[in-house]
């Protein structure tokens, strides 16, 4: 009985084990990226906002700026698909 007390432990360990293994961050780290991911965002987009301030005319440098950040945007927003729209 004790073999199989012991068995059933070493078992739950591993199992444990395993799981633990799974978890490559805990919420707060990824509570933590997501704010460190958004700040690189709005930085980027207060960048190129204050290249165009002033301007007569946008040069192509910064219309290829903004079309990166849109193409990066589109593909976060991919990450997530659309909740499915009611029929009217």
């Amino acid at each position: 009985m004790l073999k199989l007390i012991l068995l059933l432990q070493l078992a739950a360990i591993i199992a444990v084990n395993i799981q633990l293994r799974k978890i490559n961050m805990t919420f707060e780290e990824l509570a933590q990226q997501l704010d460190d991911l958004g700040a690189q965002l709005n930085k980027a987009l207060t960048e190129i906002l204050a290249e165009i301030q002033g301007l007569d005319s946008v040069p192509q440098s910064v219309i290829d700026k903004l079309t990166a950040a849109k193409a990066v945007a589109q593909q976060l927003d991919d990450l997530n698909p659309d909740p499915p729209q009611p029929n009217p």
